[in-house]
């Protein structure tokens, strides 16, 4: 969860699209002003680059999100990225099944991985549930989201066996919020290491784009009309706290 790792990205990732690694441009050409409508990757880097490096003078967090969206191929494209859909599922599932049926019952019925497991120990054994794969970069994202709100969950659970509705719209909420950001800082990872040198501006950077974030996911979640915890409903939530951050 430390922001001083979670800014480092692979040097030479080659998963990265082309145009992602080209160089900021100090003049920007007409070209560029025209695709600040239309974000591909090159302007999407830009407003991001701009915004670190000027501590959060330049742009702001709404913009470099809404950007990002874009770039990506929008609402959409993201939420059908390979592992996202069947992680939120599976996470949706683990919280339904904690809050009717307890933390010890769910976790007897997902393996004997789990038998004569602490709590603690169970949690950290969840992660394998949630994610199947750790091949992509998406995977690492997805685990790193999962991780991050697996340990919200033990702080819930505490000495407890059972979570509240409220408390498992808390955690898939956060899920989602770490999600986004996480695959996000997969994708601007190289850029991160080069504008976050300054772990100061980018513990403040991040904790702005958190709270943006977290805010869509919010009105995202109200505006739903789906029941939270059914098996597709995941996506769909997803897509609208998307849709806002796109706008």
């Amino acid at each position: 969860m430390g922001t001083s790792s979670s800014f480092k990205g692979k040097k030479g990732d080659a998963l990265l699209p082309n145009d992602f690694l080209l160089e900021d441009d100090n003049n920007e050409n007409e070209d560029n002003k025209k695709d600040l409508d239309n974000p591909n990757w090159t302007v999407a880097k830009s407003s991001m680059s701009k915004y670190i490096s000027s501590g959060g003078n330049i742009g702001s967090s709404k913009k470099v999100v809404s950007n990002y969206i874009r770039a990506t191929g929008g609402a959409k494209a993201f939420s059908s990225r390979q592992g996202i859909g069947s992680a939120g599922s599976n996470f949706s599932r683990l919280l339904s099944s904690i809050t009717k049926n307890g933390f010890t019952t769910t976790i007897a019925g997902l393996g004997n991985q789990f038998k004569n497991k602490s709590t603690v120990e169970s949690i950290s054994l969840l992660v394998n549930y949630v994610v199947e794969n750790s091949i992509s970069k998406d995977d690492i994202a997805i685990r790193s989201a999962t991780v991050n709100t697996l340990e919200a969950l033990s702080s819930l659970l505490n000495d407890k066996d059972s979570l509240t509705e409220i408390e498992a719209i808390y955690l898939l909420q956060y899920f989602t919020r770490e999600l986004i950001w996480q695959v996000m800082l997969v994708d601007y990872g190289h850029s991160f290491e080069k504008m976050g040198s300054d772990i100061e501006e980018a513990m403040k950077a991040e904790k702005k784009f958190k709270e943006y974030i977290q805010a869509c996911v919010e009105v995202g979640f109200s505006s739903s009309r789906d029941n939270y915890f059914t098996e597709d409903s995941f996506n769909k939530i997803l897509i609208s706290c998307l849709e806002i951050m796109e706008e």
